[in-house]
């Protein structure tokens, strides 16, 4: 785990929680409008964080260093993992000033990769050139590609393999569709879909250049 600094000058510290991650999973989405569109995935993926319970420090005294490093078994699941291969852990993080108050805790972060940011779309006729911010996490080098597949609501993968770079071309046709962009950590595990970026369907005047959402 890494984290920014706390701004505030009395924070001498921060303390560090493990929590057992509830989750949903998905073998195959229903696509229809107002449905989840998940297309059939090879394996159950976790789709939603339902709740954070046996939440743990895992400190004794306050931390200086914005960094932490943690053991922990990901094949010793339980039932909040329900039909899901690993057990996923939640951690969150709280400042602590000189009077030895905490603060609020920072937003957790899970052990199932982050989703990919600033997703951008350009358009050369009939084909479409995706790119992304690289994931911060240090052990997650791969990403896989969905898209819209026409307007029956179907979304599809349309990398065969998971790519290591931070672009991608494909020949969508001229019709307006979205695509999506997960990454792939060294256990096999796809994290939660990036924001949608469009294509063949962008407006003008809200962006400078060719490179839009």
């Amino acid at each position: 785990m890494s984290w920014s600094a706390h701004p505030a000058k009395d924070v001498i510290g921060y303390n560090i929680y493990r929590g057992v991650a509830s989750i949903r999973t998905v073998r195959k989405g229903t696509p229809a409008a107002w449905a989840d569109n998940d297309p059939e995935y090879a394996e159950p993926m976790v789709v939603e964080l339902l709740d954070v319970k046996e939440i743990t420090r895992l400190n004794d005294r306050p931390r200086t260093q914005t960094t932490f490093v943690d053991q922990v078994d990901l094949t010793r699941k339980g039932p909040q993992s329900t039909d899901y291969r690993y057990l996923v852990y939640a951690y969150i993080v709280r400042a602590i000033n000189r009077l030895g108050t905490e603060s609020g805790p920072s937003p957790c972060a899970l052990t199932i990769p982050s989703e990919p940011v600033n997703v951008l779309c350009r358009e050369d006729g009939e084909m479409v050139e995706l790119k992304w911010d690289a994931n911060l996490e240090k052990g997650i080098s791969d990403y896989h590609v969905y898209k819209l597949q026409g307007g029956v609501f179907n979304i599809v993968r349309v990398t065969d393999r998971p790519i290591s770079t931070t672009s991608f071309t494909h020949r969508p046709g001229r019709d307006a569709t979205r695509y999506w962009i997960t990454a792939a950590d060294a256990l096999g595990q796809e994290g939660q879909p990036s924001s949608p970026v469009w294509c063949n369907h962008s407006y003008p005047g809200f962006y400078k250049g060719e490179w839009h959402q």
